[in-house]
């Protein structure tokens, strides 16, 4: 009886290192180094953030020149947050902008003409990777690891008018000495 626990006990052990649910790696590991380097090269999450915050801010004013009943308003606060894989346990963070929120134009081709508007600033910026909805939505990576931003008109639903949201937080960053915009409330 006595084999069999032991056995048991040897194939649960083994069993629980070959299973990690975080498999990322970890300060002092080896490839932890590497990343940490990596983020060292990168500007500072203040820098990433003030560039996502001016092309979001690009992206409103877009909208409103073509659709000039959008008055925007913020639906959250922002702040930082903790960065994605490989990077989950490292020193860096993310800056995850205010959702923006207005009422969405209702014709198609209006819908059209604001989303083309919005991927035209992110073109501007040297955003890639963007993927285009037309009439719905838009997506763009900017450079430099800098983040992520979309431009979205959401459906009605329930007794609710269709809405446009542009969202977007930054890639992982250290964090530089000083405030960042996660200190101030949003403005329009």
């Amino acid at each position: 009886m006595s084999r069999w626990w032991v056995l048991l006990m040897a194939m649960l052990a083994a069993g629980c290192h070959h299973n990690d649910p975080y498999p990322w790696p970890r300060p002092g590991h080896p490839s932890a180094t590497a990343l940490e380097n990596q983020l060292s090269q990168r500007d500072s999450l203040q820098d990433a953030a003030n560039d996502v915050i001016a092309v979001a801010a690009a992206i409103r004013d877009a909208v409103v020149k073509l659709y000039p009943a959008a008055a925007w308003r913020t639906t959250s606060a922002g702040g930082q947050a903790g960065c994605e894989p490989p990077f989950v346990f490292l020193s860096g963070s993310i800056y995850e902008l205010p959702n923006w929120q207005a009422s969405a134009p209702t014709s198609q081709a209006d819908a059209q003409a604001v989303v083309a508007a919005a991927a035209d600033v992110l073109k501007a910026h040297g955003a890639d990777s963007l993927d285009l909805k037309p009439g719905q939505s838009v997506r763009g990576a900017l450079p430099r690891e800098h983040g992520t931003i979309e431009f979205t008109i959401r459906a009605p639903y329930g007794s609710n008018p269709p809405d446009m949201v542009v969202s977007g937080a930054t890639g992982c960053h250290h964090v530089a000495p000083g405030p960042g915009p996660w200190n101030t409330p949003p403005t329009p």
